[in-house]
């Protein structure tokens, strides 16, 4: 009997042990370098031949709000603001010149009819340049 009582309490201690774990996960710091890490590996994917599309998902998700929410609660630096404004410009630029050249229909990631991987390429590296502002911004943050 003295094991279901205590069943719920090392349960309830476990989730609070875990407590810190979870805020590390995250906080700005983890999902911006999350999101570095992920526009690191498409860099090198848009450039191979032929480009590897799959990288593209993981900055989709990371770009889907989690990134600008974590940098919203927790971040500290004195330029939040501009890291705001920045990472908001980046998913504009993601969403419009390179999601937008995306098949959205296709089970796996492809580029839409018409679309040439130059056109691809291209789009990514003037996004990329959006982001490289918003590296600057958080470089040793």
């Amino acid at each position: 009997m003295r094991i279901r009582r205590l069943g719920p309490a090392l349960l309830l201690l476990t989730v609070v042990g875990c407590r810190s774990e979870v805020d590390e996960l995250s906080s700005s710091h983890y999902m911006l370098g999350l999101l570095d890490r992920n526009w690191e590996t498409a860099r090198k994917a848009v450039e191979a031949d032929p480009p590897d599309f799959a990288s593209f998902r993981a900055i989709q998700a990371n770009l889907s709000g989690r990134v600008l929410a974590s940098v919203d609660d927790s971040y500290e630096g004195d330029n939040k603001q501009a890291v705001l404004t920045k990472l908001e410009a980046v998913t504009s630029a993601y969403k419009t010149r390179v999601l937008s050249l995306f098949d959205p229909n296709a089970r796996v990631i492809r580029l839409r009819a018409g679309v040439t991987v130059a056109q691809f390429r291209q789009a990514f590296r003037e996004t990329d340049k959006v982001y490289r502002e918003l590296e600057a911004l958080t470089e040793g943050a």
